[in-house]
């Protein structure tokens, strides 16, 4: 590819960035939710992510629970090639540089969109969830670019989140992981109790 071909495609990037920035912006001083992507691409197997939906609005985070809703409004996989191909780029976010790369997916409205540290305090046999430290965060993660991290994933108790807030206005906290059965990657909606 010549410098001037690399050009027009980061002019192009730019351009589609700044359009889609705008229409967000449009939209949110409208007090509209912003759609869905149409153009995004399915990714490669259903079973190996996991879908968070919206909840009902309130005033504080929601209560833990596994996310299963029919609207998606954030969707996690493993940042392949092939889950990326078809949007023009991705915000990236490296902890570690040999470690796994996993990549979220807006589907709708998401705002104040963070990576997290969790820890966790025991009492009584109950795990307790909170968020420790804020190692990413940005305005909003939009459905035309993906957000991926690179970092060591636990597969036992959960050391990784995501925050954001959506359309509702509710926080909402999810701690990552990957089955040590399947590999399968997994959310699940916590309290978070800081």
């Amino acid at each position: 590819m010549t410098q001037s071909n690399r050009k027009v495609n980061k002019m192009k990037h730019l351009k589609t960035l700044l359009t889609a920035l705008t229409i967000a912006a449009l939209l949110c001083a409208a007090g509209c939710a912003l759609p869905t992507a149409t153009n995004a691409p399915p990714t490669q197997t259903a079973a190996s992510q996991t879908d968070i939906g919206p909840t009902q609005p309130t005033d504080q985070t929601t209560p833990a629970s596994t996310a299963q809703a029919s609207e998606d409004l954030i969707r996690i996989d493993f940042a392949t090639e092939e889950n990326l191909e078809g949007y023009e780029g991705f915000d990236e976010f490296v902890e570690a540089e040999s470690g796994d790369r996993r990549a979220f997916f807006a589907q709708g409205y998401v705002r104040d969109f963070a990576l997290i540290e969790i820890d966790y305090t025991e009492a009584d046999g109950d795990f307790q969830f909170f968020e420790s430290k804020v190692l990413y965060e940005q305005p909003m993660l939009l459905p035309v670019r993906p957000f991926v991290a690179e970092t060591f994933w636990s597969e036992t108790i959960p050391t990784h989140g995501i925050r954001f807030v959506d359309e509702n206005g509710a926080t909402r906290y999810f701690w990552l992981s990957e089955s040590g059965e399947n590999g399968k990657l997994f959310m699940v909606e916590f309290e978070n109790h800081k």
